[in-house]
């Protein structure tokens, strides 16, 4: 097996000639061809000349929850197909990559995936109150997620600070100037949090207790902390989201997921109301809350909204 891709000299001669610019494109590129040189290698075959079931077989085998990257995936190769089109090399002169639509893509996606990673706010809290999760503040994190609050690098998470919060309204001012009403439970975690000035870090496999900052925010920062920047804040919360996964073994405590899965809750809950689907995807407190959604066709195929 080659050491970088299956035919490497062609596809090395793809990025420099169709992406030498944009970086972005050519790093996912790079990564999704090392993707399928297994695949390759197996079939005797460049991709360009995979057929459409084969195609199909692939994506299949992947095995993703995800619509999107599939359709990142499915869309790159068959740019890539158009260039060994135009160097004569495809054998059967066809791109089938061009044959495969949205919807059958969507029957390439793990759905038992998608659903692990999506929770009710019922199973959340049930897990949250469990022993499983000593820190107030992991409690805070996913529940805050679930509620909306996250913000770019999550500064609204990160920034929280308990005189934000209107006790009698249950209102939170956020950092960037949103303002979103809270559960009870949530407003609770918060107050209590901000008075937390013990941390039992279970990223190491012995459980250590750290002391957190004196400063006032809910998500506080431990005291020995050399560097607190938006970015190490983020970061920190993305690894606390890992730990809970390897003590819940519950796929939802991601970022992404976690805000999804508070999404489909209020969609529930708009429908439970009287409201259509379309009216509830595009719902504007469901928009201000967790953000507008890009393609509702998609994000009804991938959820099995109907």
């Amino acid at each position: 097996m080659g050491d970088w891709f299956y035919n490497e000299d062609f596809k090395f001669q793809y990025l420099q000639e169709v992406q030498p610019r944009n970086i972005h494109v050519k790093t996912t590129v790079d990564v999704l061809f090392r993707r399928i040189k297994p695949i390759e290698y197996k079939l005797g075959k460049d991709l360009y000349d995979f057929t459409t079931k084969e195609i199909i077989e692939f994506y299949k085998w992947l095995s993703t929850p995800s619509l999107e990257s599939l359709m990142v995936m499915n869309n790159q190769f068959k740019l890539y197909t158009v260039y060994a089109l135009n160097k004569k090399m495809v054998k059967d002169n066809q791109n089938h990559y061009a044959e495969i639509d949205n919807s059958t893509l969507a029957k390439c996606v793990n759905y038992g995936l998608v659903q692990n990673r999506i929770i009710t706010r019922k199973e959340l809290i049930d897990i949250l109150e469990s022993e499983a999760i000593e820190n107030v503040s992991d409690k805070v994190i996913a529940l805050a997620l679930f509620e909306g609050i996250a913000g770019k690098e999550l500064v609204e998470l990160n920034h929280m600070e308990p005189e934000d919060i209107n006790e009698k309204t249950q209102m939170i001012k956020l950092y960037g100037g949103r303002e979103l009403k809270i559960s009870e439970k949530l407003m609770n975690w918060c107050f209590e949090s901000a008075n937390e000035y013990n941390f039992y870090n279970s990223l190491t496999k012995k459980p250590n207790k750290y002391y957190l900052s004196t400063d006032t925010r809910v998500i506080k920062r431990l005291s020995n902390s050399t560097v607190d920047t938006d970015h190490q804040r983020h970061k920190t919360i993305n690894r606390r989201l890992d730990a809970m996964i390897d003590k819940t073994n519950c796929f939802a405590f991601t970022v992404g997921s976690l805000k999804e899965s508070g999404r489909l809750e209020m969609i529930k809950e708009l429908r439970e109301s009287g409201m259509d689907l379309h009216t509830a995807l595009t719902n504007k407190e469901m928009i201000y809350r967790y953000g507008r959604i890009p393609s509702l066709r998609r994000y009804c195929i991938k959820y099995g909204l109907d």
